[in-house]
């Protein structure tokens, strides 16, 4: 694929957030009295902190205190929730609820697809739907290429054959679609399971 580069702009607006990010962890760290990593919580600040300052700017229109505000909640939130591994979401997993397709979107993102008529409320607690939803975004959030700048992934809701046993409203009410594109926010209260 062909490679991106950023604008003069764009690359001051990307250096300015990681350095502002890091005397954010640095601040959170030293307030913990050096009993916390976070960069071990969120390791794509440490692996890839350009691509995921990027994904956040890109995010919200490169506006940088926006930029800041949900990069910095993101880092709390991860660290506040432990790593959802497979184990945690079997009765999800074997429903087939979520597939992240081979293809990519017109950007080159990854494409995640939910299939809403897989999910039985009665048997799926609110909490593995949420740590569903969590495992899926880190999986695709996994497949973005930083070479060809693709921060931005395309999440289907699959709506077809929807029925009560499927429409989850405590779920529901724990995920919320905001903003230009559908970003994705969870309600804090249950994001520390």
């Amino acid at each position: 694929g062909k490679e991106r580069s950023l604008s003069r702009s764009e690359d001051d607006d990307v250096q300015w957030l990681k350095a502002e990010s890091n005397k954010t962890l640095a601040m959170l760290e030293l307030a913990a009295h050096g009993t916390i990593d976070l960069t071990l919580d969120v390791p794509e600040i440490r692996d890839e902190p350009e691509f995921t300052c990027e994904r956040f700017l890109r995010g919200f229109q490169y506006n940088r205190a926006k930029s800041l505000k949900n990069l910095e909640g993101y880092v709390m939130w991860r660290s506040n929730t432990s790593k959802v591994e497979e184990a945690d979401i079997k009765e999800s997993l074997r429903a087939r609820k979520v597939f992240l397709l081979q293809d990519r979107d017109r950007r080159g993102g990854p494409v995640c697809v939910i299939l809403a008529r897989n999910h039985d409320r009665f048997r799926t607690t609110v909490e593995e739907t949420v740590k569903l939803l969590t495992y899926s975004l880190d999986r695709t959030i996994g497949t973005m290429d930083p070479s060809l700048g693709a921060t931005q992934a395309t999440v289907l809701l699959d709506l077809d054959g929807l029925g009560w046993r499927s429409l989850d409203v405590e779920a529901l009410k724990h995920v919320s679609w905001r903003g230009r594109g559908g970003k994705m926010a969870f309600r804090k209260d249950l994001l520390t399971l």
